[in-house]
Parts: structure tokens; C-alpha cells; sequence
């Protein structure tokens, strides 16, 4: 498989995740896509520190595991369009405290759930 097919696939599958997951019944759009973010960043940092080491058993996944996984599913998985929507509705509704609660929470704690996974993956990398 190419690399171009392989992030199109991804990008399905992570975007009928983010699907289900947002429309979930009972579950809140904005706080769905907060933590829908979060956990893309999470995994985005185990991929990228893990992903090499255990594809090389499988040579020929190699040009297009990171494309796929990274660029596609957890791409697809995750939105930063429908963050800024909601960010906008918020403040368009004068709720600047939630506003800035998602806001702040979704770019320090992507910044911090990335981090966190990177540190993960590398110390169990050393063992």
C-alpha cells in the first residue's frame, strides 16, 4: 500500500471514531471534543516513540505505518476545526469562562498529554 491510500484509510476510520464518540447519546459535543484532542495528543506520542521499533518487524508496513497511524487515524480522530467552532459559539454566547477553560485546557493539556506519552514510551523503551 501507498502511502496516500493508507492516510485516506486512517483518516476514515479515525473520523467514524470521533463520530460515534461526539454523538454519542448524553455525551456534550464540547467537552467530547476535549477529550477527544487530549487523547490524540497522548497517542500521537506513544506512535511516534513506539511506532519504529515495532514495525521494523514488518518491513514492508514501513513506508506507511506513520502515514496511516499518524496522519490519518489519529488525524482524522482528532479536530481542531470543530474546537475552534466551539470556542467561537462560546464567546458568541458571552461565555468567556468556559471559553477559556476549554481553551486553556485544550492547548496546555494537548502540549502536556504528548509530553506525558513521550515520557512513557521512552522509559519503556529503556527497560
Amino acid at each position: 500500500m501507498k502511502p496516500v491510500p493508507a492516510v485516506a484509510v486512517g483518516a476514515v476510520i479515525g473520523a467514524g471514531f470521533r463520530y460515534a464518540i461526539t454523538n454519542a447519546p448524553g455525551v456534550d459535543q464540547i467537552w467530547s471534543t476535549l477529550v477527544i484532542n487530549l487523547l490524540g495528543c497522548f497517542a500521537l506520542g506513544i506512535v511516534l516513540v513506539h511506532g519504529e521499533r515495532f514495525l521494523k518487524l514488518v518491513p514492508s508496513l514501513q513506508p506507511v505505518w506513520r502515514p496511516f497511524l499518524a496522519t490519518g487515524l489519529l488525524g482524522g480522530f482528532t479536530t481542531t476545526s470543530a474546537f475552534a467552532l466551539q470556542s467561537i459559539e462560546l464567546l458568541q454566547q458571552a461565555n468567556q469562562f468556559k471559553f477559556l477553560i476549554l481553551f486553556s485546557i485544550s492547548i496546555i493539556g494537548g502540549l502536556v498529554a504528548f509530553h506525558i506519552a513521550q515520557k512513557i514510551a521512552v522509559t519503556g523503551l529503556a527497560k
